[in-house]
């Protein structure tokens, strides 16, 4: 019984490491996307954005808890709306 415990401890020290990366990375994508916006016009990253996605046949839209457990990048609409 003390090997099945020891691997629960162990398998939920993995999904939080997992869960800290995809926070960082969606924290990140957001700030690079503020960033470009600084560079550029605003639209052209939102143009930009739309081709990318376009381009690599991304669904613009999931379900938001799906999408925040599993995807290291935002969806294109929160990242659309967070481009000011």
């Amino acid at each position: 019984m003390h090997g099945f415990s020891e691997l629960r401890v162990r398998s939920c020290g993995v999904e939080l490491a997992k869960q800290t990366t995809i926070v960082l990375a969606r924290r990140f994508e957001f700030d690079a996307d503020q960033f470009a916006a600084t560079l550029r016009d605003a639209a052209d990253v939102r143009s930009a954005l739309i081709k990318m996605h376009r381009d690599n046949l991304a669904f613009p839209w999931f379900d938001w808890l799906y999408s925040r457990w599993y995807h290291d990048h935002p969806p294109l609409l929160d990242r659309l709306d967070a481009i000011q």
